[in-house]
């Protein structure tokens, strides 16, 4: 409770349990920023449904090997774009050609999905410092 009252998101894992678990916390927390990571996977569509009115409910688009492009695109298709950000996931998922986490592949990944630059914009930065209040 006392992080909602600072106006500051949780990030919270999603899946592998059961579903909606974070239902639960927004019933005792209405007023929670939480966001959902990976875009909500594995249960793409069940999430989404079950956010899309809950204002205080986000999706980052952490894309390691199991969230493909076209959820990405959904995402941002049936979520609109301004409840969505960049996430990493790092160290796990893509890794350049010296071993290294790739921390560039899904900002590249973004910006190939959506080449409007406003659109980008909000994807890669702007939601997420709104968000937190830095703009």
């Amino acid at each position: 409770m006392r992080l909602a009252a600072t106006g500051k998101p949780l990030l919270l894992h999603v899946g592998f349990g059961e579903e909606g678990d974070y239902e639960a916390l927004l019933a005792h927390v209405p007023n929670l920023s939480l966001i959902l990571a990976h875009a909500g996977f594995p249960e793409y569509g069940d999430t989404w449904a079950r956010i899309r009115g809950r204002s205080n409910v986000y999706l980052d688009l952490s894309q390691t090997s199991y969230t493909s492009e076209r959820a990405t695109r959904e995402a941002v298709a049936y979520m609109g774009p301004d409840r969505l950000f960049f996430g990493t996931d790092g160290p796990y998922g893509f890794h350049g050609p010296d071993g290294r986490y790739d921390y560039g592949f899904i900002k590249r990944r973004i910006e190939r999905l959506f080449p409007d630059r406003e659109l980008q914009a909000k994807l890669l930065g702007g939601n997420f410092a709104r968000l937190v209040g830095l703009v």
